[in-house]
């Protein structure tokens, strides 16, 4: 598979994630791409892992669900994955917002139309939950 080079050094799946670890790489937000984590004694390989910063008090998982399109032609490969991917998805995201010791934040292809607007939403809902517990 071709991987994509981003403007962080990454070398990442797709367009749409290098979109995204650009974005991250341009508004200074510190990450990891693909890295390997544990809950509950299960491993999972999130697409990042965002660090405690900017006023958020733990560690954000990013999840690109790059093969869950509808807009335009879809791959016949896609469509072949597609169950599968879906049932993968969903196991990951319930074992993400369950846990105590991660955010989560799933972003589609659709959002990559207006990342910028996507993301500081998301992000800023997390920093103002942190500043209420405060």
């Amino acid at each position: 598979m071709a991987r994509v080079k981003t403007k962080n050094g990454n070398s990442v799946a797709s367009y749409g994630e290098a979109q995204i670890d650009n974005w991250f790489w341009e508004h200074n937000w510190k990450c990891v791409y693909e890295p390997q984590i544990v809950i509950d004694d299960e491993e999972f390989l999130p697409d990042w892992i965002l660090w405690p910063q900017q006023g958020i008090d733990k560690p954000i998982i990013v999840e690109f669900w790059g093969l869950c399109r509808e807009e335009g032609g879809v791959a016949r490969w896609v469509l072949n994955k597609r169950a599968k991917y879906i049932y993968r998805k969903e196991v990951k995201e319930h074992a993400y917002q369950n846990s105590a010791d991660y955010y989560y934040i799933g972003i589609y292809p659709h959002d990559l139309k207006n990342l910028t607007k996507v993301i500081s939403e998301h992000l800023g809902n997390l920093i103002n939950t942190n500043s209420k517990t405060a």
